[in-house]
């Protein structure tokens, strides 16, 4: 069974710069991820990306991976990405970065009909 990399990103400062509180996020989605897949692993990464305002951002982001198989990533990848749009909304996020083997799903709204996980 070939199995696939799923990582969620969860960066420390919003879309302007200012710090936000990413620890309760990295918690539900290392919970849900734990749930969906098995288990989990999370680690702090600097990325980088440009603004809206194309400056140069830097910032430490929390990085949470397990490993799935195809089934398993079909079956519980729209909560991941409606839990990822979820902190988009509420921490001013641009984008919310979900990626699958390296593919990159940027995350720039809700899974219409999809429960929220955190109200």
């Amino acid at each position: 069974t070939t199995h696939k990399a799923v990582e969620l990103h969860f960066p420390s400062r919003d879309r302007h710069g200012n710090p936000i509180d990413r620890r309760p996020w990295v918690e539900l989605a290392t919970e849900a991820m734990c749930h969906a897949f098995g288990g989990a692993y999370e680690e702090t990464v600097v990325g980088h990306w440009m603004g809206s305002a194309r400056t140069h951002m830097r910032e430490e982001t929390s990085r949470i991976v397990s490993y799935a198989e195809e089934g398993q990533i079909q079956d519980s990848l729209p909560g991941l990405i409606d839990l990822a749009a979820e902190f988009m909304e509420e921490t001013d996020q641009e984008v919310v970065l979900v990626a699958v083997d390296s593919n990159p799903h940027p995350v720039r709204g809700r899974v219409p009909g999809y429960p929220a996980l955190r109200r």
